[in-house]
């Protein structure tokens, strides 16, 4: 794994990096340090760290008398430390290589830390220069960089891990020294820790030990070590777990949380007796590491053995997963879903390779996506710009092939009688009145767009239209219908019902409204169009682009805006009127001024830095309120497990106040893990205890639509089911049922 610290202070890092932790069976207590990184080589720092010079570093000053900071009112100078990139071996590899004394291990995990830190340095080493007046981020390719190899976690257990201290220093291109802007080391940092894992794999096959993996989160260990022993030296980890228990944390910032809440000081201890106490705990555990290392050595002299490459393959899935669900992908996203999908078999170096030969075969399109001011290298597919052109290809076909709905006099009448607002009245002149099947309407929340809406239908129907409300959830179609009085259903039902029609109907007086577009999908947006063109139907897409996309592939109503679709658009702010500076605030949101937009509301906003209290607040305030208050505040939690904390406590104070019945029932249910068509299709996303339920009855399997089935083993290709009549099935879901739309869920 890789976790990330900031540096602080100079003086304490420099003495807790030096200091000696480096304890291994058959090996002699050592300080295993060394400098790496081009910005290192270009000043000649080489092998171990010294302590002194690596504070003057950290400090900001450089062998040749360089110093880099902001000066200060008292003169001095203010400069930030660096970062701690700290890269852990998983416990089975720890146990083998410290307390079994397999040192092969630790050169293994040296080996990989070197590969992250190379690719770290090569893609995401940058600095600011100002360039024609602006301030821009320059890629320098160069970091300086003391690494320190420990191997105890501070419960004493045997944990391999380097901290790689990044000094806050980069030579740019002009050859000035300058300033680290560490944004985009940050935002890789996943992609690293994948990175050093798939090395580190690959390397530890190469050794002649089997790894078991966990292709989902990205994971692995080596097979031979039990889990009760991998447990039994995770003492550290079991105290993490009871204080996230305690504080009812789950996700892993909350985990990293209650790792601060438990930290203590680092011990130090004798070599001999800590590794002495380790084969204690070895054999209370009763098992012997000497026998799978000897038997590891003996697989890696077998010159029959090879360790599969197998990037082609991982590259292949990992285009196919993320274009189900984008049609634009960034470099390390596509790169990191390849390197887990296949941990032992794929590196990085071998990936490269093979998204160079896609790119220069046109399989990988360049693109780029905009991140804020950021513009981050990416790829689309052939198909989806080919699913992109044909959906707005059947937008432009049906310009000026319909008559308007409505004169323009009786609407400019309609509009005055309702008292519109700008925005509401552009809206429902182009809706009524255009003359191009595919019209939208671009509207920012709080606009009025149900109210324009209600007065477009009561319109339509007057000239003998047909109007239905389609949208992407049944929740958002009995909204859409509520509050407009459009008969809805969801978007998903109705594709389904055309397609499922023999003969499709054409009817010129069908108007279709599709709430919400900004979350439709390229193949529905597609479908919803082919068919429009069937039934001779209008489509007005209402939306808004600055929302959250679609879950599958694509943004196809931004995508239509710009391929020349007609459009209104509504801007004026009407849920907040009563609230001048919370209107205010909207509105420079929506201006992308989010400094302007907090200021607004600085006033009414009331920080509580620590989360105890800030809970406790929340909860006396819901609390404090009559049912009638309660019914019109929402509580916004940007993590879950403060999310269940906070549920928990106001449910608990309100059985104290006798507003909830104290009576409970206790209800399993199960959560979908969320994986792609093209992850259900490989039987290594699957695990053991997972429910699989299919779309359809299989006869070949001899399994039925919607029964849960569950995990109860898997292999390389086949997962072994057990249904509710205990008999166990075996499935190969890259032949049956695993790739379809709607074929399983997990």
């Amino acid at each position: 794994m890789l976790s990330i610290k900031v540096i602080t202070n100079s003086s304490s890092a420099s003495h807790y990096y030096s200091e000696a932790d480096y304890y291994a069976k058959d090996g002699e207590e050592d300080i295993a340090s060394e400098w790496r990184g081009a910005g290192a080589e270009d000043l000649g720092l080489k092998g171990e760290v010294q302590k002194d010079q690596f504070k003057d570093m950290l400090d900001g000053k450089l062998p040749d008398g360089t110093e880099l900071g902001r000066q200060t009112r008292e003169g001095d100078k203010q400069h930030k430390k660096g970062w701690d990139f700290t890269l852990s071996a998983p416990k089975s590899v720890s146990v083998l290589a410290l307390a079994g004394g397999d040192r092969r291990l630790i050169d293994a995990h040296n080996e990989a830390v070197k590969t992250a830190l190379s690719h770290l340095e090569e893609r995401y080493a940058m600095t600011r220069q100002q360039v024609d007046g602006k301030v821009k981020e320059v890629d320098t390719k160069n970091l300086i960089i003391g690494s320190f190899t420990h191997t105890t976690s501070r419960a004493m257990d045997p944990q391999l891990h380097t901290h790689n201290v990044i000094l806050n220093l980069t030579k740019r291109p002009d050859g000035h020294w300058r300033s680290v802007e560490s944004r985009k080391m940050y935002d890789a940092s996943t992609k690293i820790g994948q990175v050093y894992r798939n090395e580190l794999a690959q390397r530890v096959r190469a050794l002649g030990y089997e790894v078991e993996s966990n292709a989902k989160k990205g994971t692995f260990d080596i097979s031979a070590v039990p889990k009760d022993v991998r447990k039994g030296f995770s003492k550290r980890r079991q105290e993490i777990e009871r204080a996230a228990e305690k504080y009812g944390y789950r996700t892993a910032k909350g985990m990293d949380n209650a790792a601060v809440r438990t930290r203590s000081a680092k011990h130090h201890a004798n070599a001999n007796a800590l590794v002495e106490a380790w084969g204690d705990e070895l054999k209370r555990l009763d098992y012997a590491p000497e026998r799978d290392i000897e038997a590891a050595k003996a697989r890696a002299d077998d010159d029959t053995r090879t360790v599969a490459d197998n990037a082609r393959e991982a590259l292949d899935f990992a285009r196919s997963h993320l274009s189900e669900r984008e049609a634009t992908f960034s470099v390390d996203e596509l790169e990191e879903a390849a390197l887990r999908s296949d941990i032992g078999n794929v590196t990085i170096d071998a990936l490269e390779r093979e998204i160079a030969k896609d790119k220069d075969s046109g399989a990988l399109v360049e693109a780029v996506l905009a991140k804020g001011r950021s513009r981050i290298p990416a790829f689309t597919t052939p198909a989806a710009l080919k699913k992109e052109a044909y959906t707005i290809s059947l937008m432009q076909r049906g310009k000026g092939e319909m008559r308007p709905i409505s004169s323009r006099g009786r609407v400019s009448a309609e509009i005055e009688d309702r008292g519109f607002t700008k925005g509401q009245a552009s809206g429902a002149r182009l809706l009524l009145t255009s003359k191009d099947r595919v019209v939208g309407v671009q509207g920012y929340a709080g606009t009025g767009k149900t109210y324009m809406l209600r007065s477009v239908r009561e319109v339509a129907e007057s000239r003998g239209f047909k109007v239905r409300g389609l949208a992407p959830t049944g929740s958002a179609a009995e909204t859409l219908q509520e509050e407009t009085g459009i008969e809805s259903r969801t978007l998903a039902s109705h594709l389904t019902r055309l397609k499922n029609l023999k003969n499709v109907k054409q009817d010129k007086k069908e108007v279709l409204i599709v709430d919400e577009s900004s979350l439709q999908n390229t193949q529905d947006a597609a479908d919803l169009l082919t068919f429009s063109r069937q039934t001779r139907s209008r489509v007005f897409l209402i939306g808004d682009r600055e929302q959250l996309g679609a879950i599958e592939a694509g943004k196809p109503f931004d995508q239509l805006i710009k391929g020349g679709m007609n459009y209104a658009t509504m801007s004026d702010i009407m849920r907040q009127k009563d609230s001048p500076q919370l209107k205010a605030a909207v509105e420079a949101s929506i201006a992308k001024q989010p400094r302007e937009a907090l200021n607004q509301i600085s006033e009414t906003v009331k920080e509580i830095p620590n989360r105890d209290d800030r809970v406790q607040a929340i909860v006396d305030r819901i609390k404090g309120l009559s049912e009638e208050e309660r019914k019109r505040v929402l509580v916004l939690i940007p993590d879950n497990d403060t999310r269940r904390l906070v549920n928990e406590k106001i449910r608990d104070g309100l059985q104290e106040k006798g507003v909830v019945s104290k009576d409970e029932v206790s209800v399993t249910g199960i959560a979908n893990r969320g994986l792609s068509r093209t992850e259900k299709g490989l039987a290594r996303f699957y695990n053991k205890g997972d429910t699989v339920i299919f779309g359809r009855d299989v006869k070949k399997l001899g399994t039925t639509a919607d029964t849960p089935y569950t995990v109860v083993d898997r292999s390389d290709s086949t997962v072994t089911l057990t249904g509710p009549d205990g008999k166990n099935t075996e499935w190969n879901p890259s032949e049956i049922a695993g790739r379809a739309k709607n074929g399983v869920e997990v």
